[in-house]
C-alpha cells in the first residue's frame, strides 16, 4: 500500500466501486481471490489500463475479455511457491506421524497406544506430483534434496530439466496413482480437471497413500474422497482448497480418519503475502508507466 499510495492516488472498496463510482475512474483494479472480474463490471471500467490479481491464479477474473480490450492482466505465479511446498510437506509429514491423534491423546491424559501410533517416516517413499509447474518443482527440490524420496510426476509437458537435473520420473497417470505413497496435486481448476481424481483414481492408489491438494477445490471429487477415507481405500487426505470455500459445516470430509485441513492459506504465509504484494503492486506500476512487467497473464494457446 505504501508503495502504490505513493505513485497513485488509492481507493479501498470491497465492493469494486459497485456503489461510489471509483471503478469508472480507476486506472488500475488490484483484487485478491473474492472479487470477482466479469463482463458487467469490466463494461463499467473504460479507463482502466491493468488489473493485478494478488496470487498465482486468475479464475476470478474474465482473462479472455481482458485480453480482448487490451488490459494486461498482473499476477504473482510462483511466487508463494516455496510457501506451498513447505506446508504441504509439513502436512504430510504430520499426518504419517498422526501428530493430530497423539497431540489429541496426550490432552486428555491418554498414553496408550504409543508403539501403534508412531507412524512413520516419509523419507525414501515416493511421491507422486500431479503438475511440474512452479510449485511442483519445489516440491522435488524438498522431497529429492530434503527427504531422499523417489518423485514421480504426470503433467500435460514433460519437463527434461526437471528429469535430469532433479530426478523426476515422468510417468501417466495411473501409474503415478498406483507407485506413489503420497499424491500432490499442483494444477489449476479449469473444466478439463474437475473432478481429475473421482472414484476410479482413488481405487488405484494404496491403502497406505496419503493424499495432497494445496492447488485448488473441485479437481478432487470431495464426496468420492470422503468415501474412499470412511472405507481405508486410502490412508489419507489433507486439504488447503475445497470447491466451497468455506465449505460447509456437514461436510463428509469432516468425518472422515486422518484428515488435516487449513484455510486456504498455504500461499499466504507472511513471507509470501509480503512477495506477493510487492510483486503484483510493482507490475501494475510498470504497466502504468510504460514499463514491461515481470508476471503477466497470458492466454493458454488453443493447442
Amino acid at each position: 500500500m505504501a508503495l502504490l499510495r505513493k505513485n497513485l492516488e488509492v481507493f479501498v472498496d470491497p465492493a469494486l466501486g459497485a456503489t461510489s463510482g471509483e471503478i469508472e475512474l480507476a486506472d488500475a483494479l488490484l483484487v485478491r481471490s473474492s472479487g470477482e472480474i466479469r463482463a458487467s463490471l469490466l463494461e463499467r471500467a473504460t479507463n482502466l489500463k491493468v488489473i493485478g490479481r494478488y496470487g498465482a491464479g486468475v479464475d476470478n477474473v474474465d482473462v479472455a475479455l481482458c485480453s480482448k480490450r487490451g488490459i494486461p492482466v498482473v499476477y504473482a505465479p510462483g511466487v508463494n511457491a516455496k510457501s506451498v511446498a513447505e506446508m504441504a510437506i509439513a502436512q504430510a509429514i504430520s499426518l504419517r506421524r498422526n501428530s493430530i491423534i497423539q497431540d489429541a491423546m496426550v490432552r486428555r491424559g491418554d498414553w496408550t497406544g504409543r508403539d501403534r501410533l508412531a507412524g512413520d517416516d516419509i523419507r525414501g517413499s515416493t511421491i507422486g506430483l500431479i503438475g511440474l509447474g512452479v510449485i511442483g518443482l519445489e516440491m522435488t527440490r524438498i522431497a529429492r534434496g530434503g527427504f531422499g524420496m523417489k518423485v514421480l510426476y504426470f503433467d500435460q509437458v514433460r519437463n527434461s530439466i526437471a528429469e535430469e537435473e532433479l530426478g523426476a520420473t515422468f510417468v501417466g497417470l495411473d501409474e503415478l496413482l498406483s507407485e506413489s505413497d503420497m499424491v500432490s496435486l499442483h494444477i489449476p481448476y479449469t473444466p478439463t480437471t474437475h473432478h481429475i481424481i473421482g472414484v476410479r483414481e482413488l481405487g488405484l492408489m494404496k491403502q497406505t497413500a496419503l493424499i495432497l491438494n494445496f492447488a485448488r477445490g473441485g479437481i478432487i471429487d470431495e464426496v468420492a474422497l470422503a468415501d474412499a477415507l470412511h472405507s481405508g481405500q486410502i490412508a489419507g487426505a489433507a486439504l488447503d482448497v475445497f470447491m466451497k470455500e468455506p465449505p460447509a459445516t456437514d461436510s463428509l470430509l469432516f468425518r472422515a480418519p486422518n484428515t488435516l485441513f487449513s484455510m486456504h492459506t498455504a500461499g499466504i504465509s507472511a513471507g509470501a503475502s509480503r512477495d506477493i504484494s510487492m510483486s503484483v503492486a510493482s507490475d501494475i506500476l510498470a504497466v502504468l508507466s510504460g514499463r514491461a512487467p515481470r508476471h503477466v497473464y497470458t492466454l493458454p494457446s488453443a493447442n
